[in-house]
């Protein structure tokens, strides 16, 4: 009993020894040889530019790019819509902290009918891998529809998924517009390669999509002249449709372009009688111009009228062709003068030419901006045709030229979310073209590959012809982190 009682007060003392060893080894441990864990750097973006935006198309643009909306003050204004931005702090491209706040000042009218309201637009889903019900069930929930569906087979997507769809994901529609679908088509089980999908009214970048997704490649592009198609669209492949390759192997295309203008036939009119100004008045009703008016004495034909032209009457030429005509004139003997030739419908160096003929010489020269004449012709002189001045006399002219015109403006279509064919579709129906596409971070909120931003801005003014410059949305975060 003894015995027992005293290991049992031995085992005691060594813990209440070794237990503060311990623990003062462990201070000593954690002290000496952790490190300190270092403060995170905040992330600092650029604030996008917000001036002249709706206030939701604003807040899209906050978060897309990282950051929140903030206090938003309002402002009484007559001109602007309601809701449109004046004012931002932090200014835009300034340097920020993400997920800070951006404050706005917004447009707000008072007086004056209301504002035009746009209708709602319904962000298109991302169909793509989904099935074709489950594809009509969202775009039904959703309030659109299905439209064109093209199916294509081939062995890399399952039978009946989503390949692609147009319009993109992200994409604004009404309610009530259509989403064309390209359904994948698995091959019959026994059957050799892969058919060719039809590319017939299609254009270069669909036709490349649609061999890709077949396991095929685009060969030989080839321009013919076509009444037919529109320009730039697919109006001949080879092989056709339904042949089949074995992946890989290439297909070639025809596309089709303008072409070029042939040449439109007119008559020309007889002039025999006509004054200057009806001769012009039917030359220009026949689609043709006039050329040099030269004055000769004809025996027979009053002053002032036709005399002769050349090409003849009636002669069949090609539109726009010049026709000359020769101007009667009286013969008059008065001694000491030279008659003032008719120099109206010239040119400035034909008038130089026919005064120099006459031994007279040019004086001063005017325009007047004029709608009916040509620009760069005699509409004016003094002295008049027929009067008589001395030799070397000087004759002023009055030059026409053309109205001074603004120039014609197009409106910026709004891009955001397109992908780049569809966006170059619709820059091409507003007249206008496509310029640098360049590929910026997806902040989220876009599918891969569709317009994030645009230069100019939607909605702006530009001139005919104009390049619009894209910035397409990379991967997502979320993406990378996969």
């Amino acid at each position: 009993m003894n015995g027992r009682y005293s290991f049992r007060r031995g085992v005691a003392i060594s813990l209440l020894l070794v237990v503060p060893i311990l623990l003062a080894a462990c201070n000593a441990h954690v002290s000496g040889g952790s490190r300190p864990i270092p403060t995170p750097q905040p992330r600092l973006a650029l604030v996008p530019d917000l001036e002249g935006l709706p206030l939701h198309e604003a807040r899209q643009r906050l978060d897309y790019a990282g950051f929140r909306l903030g206090r938003v003050e309002e402002r009484p204004t007559k001109r602007l819509q309601d809701g449109t931005i004046l004012d931002q702090r932090p200014a835009g491209r300034a340097a920020a902290t993400l997920g800070s706040q951006v404050d706005v000042l917004v447009a707000v009218r008072r007086h004056g009918p209301p504002p035009q309201t746009r209708p709602r637009l319904i962000e298109v889903p991302d169909l793509r891998g989904r099935s074709r019900h489950w594809a009509r069930t969202s775009l039904s929930h959703l309030g659109l529809r299905i439209g064109r569906v093209t199916e294509i087979e081939t062995r890399v997507e399952s039978d009946g998924d989503v390949i692609e769809h147009f319009p993109g994901f992200g994409v604004g529609l009404r309610r009530g517009e259509s989403v064309d679908l390209i359904v994948a088509r698995a091959p019959a089980p026994r059957a050799q390669g892969v058919a060719v999908p039809d590319l017939i009214g299609r254009d270069v970048e669909e036709a490349e999509s649609f061999l890709r997704w077949a396991g095929l490649r685009l060969g030989a592009i080839r321009e013919k002249d076509s009444d037919d198609h529109a320009e730039g669209m697919v109006m001949k492949q080879d092989p056709a449709t339904p042949k089949r390759l074995e992946p890989g192997q290439r297909v070639d295309i025809v596309v089709a372009r303008m072409p070029e203008e042939t040449p439109h036939w007119t008559r020309i009119p007889d002039l025999s009688g006509l004054n200057l100004r009806q001769a012009k008045r039917a030359l220009r009703q026949a689609e043709l111009q006039l050329g040099t008016v030269r004055e000769k004495a004809v025996k027979g034909v009053p002053e002032g009228r036709v005399a002769k032209q050349k090409p003849a009457p009636w002669s069949r030429v090609a539109a726009g062709e010049r026709v000359n005509i020769v101007i009667a004139r009286q013969r008059d003997e008065a001694p000491g003068g030279t008659a003032v030739p008719g120099l109206t419908g010239l040119s400035l160096e034909e008038a130089v030419r026919v005064l120099s003929r006459a031994g007279l010489r040019l004086g001063r020269v005017t325009d007047e901006a004029s709608e009916r004449e040509s620009p760069g012709t005699v509409i004016g002189q003094a002295p008049r045709p027929g009067v008589y001045v001395q030799p070397e006399a000087g004759i002023d002219i009055v030059m026409a030229r053309a109205p001074e015109w603004s120039n014609p403006k197009v409106e910026v279509p709004d891009l955001l979310g397109m992908d780049v064919a569809a966006a170059k579709r619709a820059l091409r129906r507003a007249g206008l073209n496509l310029g640098k596409v360049l590929r910026g971070e997806n902040t989220g909120g876009y599918g891969r590959g569709t317009v994030i931003a645009q230069m100019p801005r939607p909605e702006s003014q530009t001139g005919p012809g104009e390049e619009v410059d894209l910035v397409v949305a990379g991967a997502r975060d979320d993406d990378n982190d996969d």
